[in-house]
This record gives structure tokens, sequence and C-alpha cells, in this order.
């Protein structure tokens, strides 16, 4: 038996005793998320076969979707207005009524937003949501639309709006969070159910505490003015294809999807943070053009951390392969810090590429957990377990000569007090990951 939700949305005695009871006669239930996994087998007892299928890809939504201006033309939009979507049907669960009560004090942060509401209303009467909407007194920034939306106008609301909320108070998972994940639309959403799978927090979303306006406002008010969250948009209008996708296996596998999706004869693979420099284009479209040319180039890479280039401490010039022939390279498969491997000869460019990786401390420490987590689990990959005899070296000595090893032999010193934070933090990160790998050890 499928169950695609596990919690009945409104809450009664009645469908909670029957979905219940109907799970208790299956064989075996598939769910869509680990959370609801770990649900059905505490109410139904670890003999049953539950299995985990999560949500398919909704990128078919993609083809034909219109662009930002053509979308807001079509469903008769404001087009200039920042836009909040609530998309899908309107249930009291999904907290559109909260949304409607923070609107006034997202607006006195961001005077251009403006709250689109459109889904089958459910539960609950139109009534009440006007009722709601003049008691805000955001009148002229709600667009209410209680009904149905066809098929063919899904997309143009993902990609008229800047952003899509969900602030649900419980939730198993949401097929119209995955339809603005595919489509690129930046979301804000509850860390609730199964949100907190599919989502990482500051990187393909922002997560705040269900029930907490404040943190909601804030989440709302930081995407709005993120430069980050019109990048699909902007890149839509100078003629590239836009692909999203849910990072399942890592930062390797997912790159090796985007070159699959490459159709000219090189590739050239930059993050977000990662700027091309005029001298290094130059160099680029050299290569392009020859005839002898190698299969692959390293570039130099220059990191920026704290708001300074960082040239010694082992970060430059820490050549990366980025420019290959397509079909001569593909990336490994590393869960993070993953590298190009080039089938054939492999040269070497001249001019920097600039990375600007770390601008606070916050951000680096953001990042630090989310890759400290994907390291820890390449160590566990390999076999690495916390022994008693492993323990002092992972824990101790390692952090420390990872420290000597960048502080002094790389001579991070150089770099004033820039390179003693980034030393040790360099530790720092070798100690997380050794207490992330005990904690996987814990949970086995």
């Amino acid at each position: 038996m499928t169950a695609h939700d596990i919690r009945t949305h409104e809450d009664t005695p009645w469908e909670g005793w029957t979905v219940w009871r109907t799970l208790a006669a299956a064989d075996a239930v598939i769910v869509h998320t680990r959370e609801s996994a770990q649900v059905v087998t505490r109410r139904l007892g670890a003999g049953r076969i539950v299995v985990v299928i999560h949500h398919g890809d909704y990128a078919f939504f993609e083809d034909g979707a219109p662009g930002r201006a053509e979308a807001r033309a079509t469903l008769g939009l404001p087009a200039r207005a920042k836009l909040l979507l609530a998309f899908g049907a309107i249930r009291p669960y999904k907290g559109i009524g909260e949304l409607i009560a923070a609107l006034p004090e997202i607006r006195r942060r961001e005077p251009e937003a403006h709250l689109v509401v459109a889904g089958p209303l459910l539960v609950g009467t139109e009534a009440e949501y006007r009722a709601a909407i003049e008691r805000a007194s955001v009148g002229p920034h709600v667009t209410l639309r209680p009904a149905y939306v066809p098929h063919a106008q899904v997309a143009a609301y993902f990609r008229a709006a800047d952003a899509a909320l969900f602030n649900y108070r419980d939730v198993t998972d949401s097929g119209a969070l995955r339809i603005a994940a595919s489509l690129g639309t930046p979301i804000v959403a509850t860390a609730v159910g199964g949100f907190g799978e599919f989502l990482t927090d500051g990187v393909s979303g922002r997560l705040v505490p269900p029930g907490d306006r404040g943190a909601l406002v804030s989440a709302v008010v930081a995407t709005l003015a993120d430069p980050a969250a019109a990048a699909p948009e902007i890149c839509r209008e100078y003629g590239a294809r836009v692909f999203t996708r849910e990072m399942a296996a890592g930062f390797g596998e997912q790159k090796n999807f985007a070159v699959a999706q490459a159709t000219r004869p090189w590739v050239l693979s930059l993050d977000a943070d990662e700027v091309v420099t005029e001298p290094l284009r130059r160099e680029i479209e050299a290569v392009v053009r020859s005839t002898d040319a190698c299969d692959g180039y390293r570039v130099p890479r220059l990191t920026w951390f704290l708001g300074r280039p960082i040239r010694h401490c082992g970060w430059y010039p820490a050549p990366v392969l980025r420019l290959f022939r397509r079909g001569h390279g593909r990336f490994n498969d590393a869960l993070v810090h993953e590298e190009v491997v080039v089938d054939g000869p492999v040269g070497d460019l001249g001019a920097d590429l600039l990375h600007h990786s770390y601008d606070s401390i916050a951000d680096h420490l953001k990042k630090l957990d989310l890759y400290t987590g994907l390291d820890a689990r390449m160590l566990a990959r390999r076999g690495v377990r916390l022994t008693a005899r492993a323990s002092p070296w992972l824990f101790v000595v390692k952090p420390f000569l990872a420290f000597v090893r960048r502080y002094v032999s790389q001579r991070g010193f150089l770099e004033g007090r820039h390179g003693l934070v980034l030393c040790a933090s360099a530790a720092f990160v070798v100690f997380v990951n050794a207490v992330k790998l005990w904690e996987l050890d814990a949970s086995r």
C-alpha cells in the first residue's frame, strides 16, 4: 500500500482511526520520506515492511514554461511587485491565514511584497479569507484565487513568483514544493515533516520553525533581497537552459547530471561563487578555437576569505580542472570536494579563476556544517571507524597536524589574522569530521 500522507490534514479522530486501520491491513507500506517511515514503523511495529520511495522528478513542468514577465502578463499578476506564492489546495494546516497576518510586517521591510494564493478551497470559506485580508489591511496587496488551477497554468504561477511559501503547521511532503524546486523558484518553508529531508537550509531553501512569525518574516525578506534568487531568470534572459534538481547523492553525481545536459563541444564547470576574469575568458576562448588543444585544462583558483584574497595556507594556486571536452571528462562520485577526471592529455591555463567563497564567519560555519556531514559519510564509505586506537589520531593528532601544515609549512602566518583564523578553521573541520563520523557510528 502506498501512503502519500500518513497524517490526516484536518486531524479528525475518525480520519486518523481510518488511516491507521487501513495501513495496519497492508503487508508492506510505501512512503515518500524517511520521517514517514519512522512514524509507520513506530506505529505498526518493527516487523512491518516499510519502503521509502521519494517523489519523482517534476522537471516536466519546465517544458514550455514561460519567463517571468510573460507568466505575470498571462496570469494577470502585478508586473513589478515581489510576488510571494502560496500554491495548492487551501486548507488550514497550510498556514495561509498566518501568511496573510504576517504580510503587513513583511511589507514594512519589503514594500513591494504581494501575496498570491492560488488553489482550490477545500476547507473553510472564501469569506473567511477575505475577512482575514481585511483585518490585516492588505487588500490591494493580496491576490486570492480560490479555484482549481489548470495544469497548463501551474508552471506559470511558479515562474511568476519571486518566492514560494510553504508555511505548513505539519506535513508529510508536498508536491507543490517539489514543483517550486524543479522550476527554480526560491523557497521558504517550515521545518516540518519531510521538508528538512528535501531542503538544505540556506542552500536549496530557507527553513523556519513552524509558528514563528518573526523567523518567517525574516526568511521571506532575506529571500527577496538575495540576488541569487533571481539567478534562474537572469540565466534564461541570456538564452541559457536552466535545470533544477534535488541533490540526492552528493556534489559529484549532481555535476555529472549537469555535464550530461551540455550540448556544445566544451564544458566549463563553475560554482555559483566563482568568477571568470577577463584574462581567463580570453585564454578559454583561445583553447576552444584551437585545433590541437588538450582534452582538459586546469586553472589556478584565487580564493577570498573574509574580504581578502588568500595566497598561502595551501589555497593558491590550488589549480582545479574545470574546462574539458564533452565526452572526455566527468566528475568522480565524491559527495563533496569532487574532481573532474579526463580521458586524455591535460594542460594548464595561467589566468586566475576567482573564488568568493567565505564572506563572513557565519557563512563559513554554515558551509562547514554541510561539508563535514558529507566528509563524514565519505569516511564511513571508505571503512574508517572510530576504534579506541583511532580516536586519539582522529580527534587530536590529525587536527593539530592540519593546523601546523597550513600555518607553518604552507606559510599561513604570512596572511596575518586571516591566516590564523583560516588555519584554525581547517583544523576544526578535521575535528568535526571525526565527531560526525562518531555520530554515524553511534546511529548504526
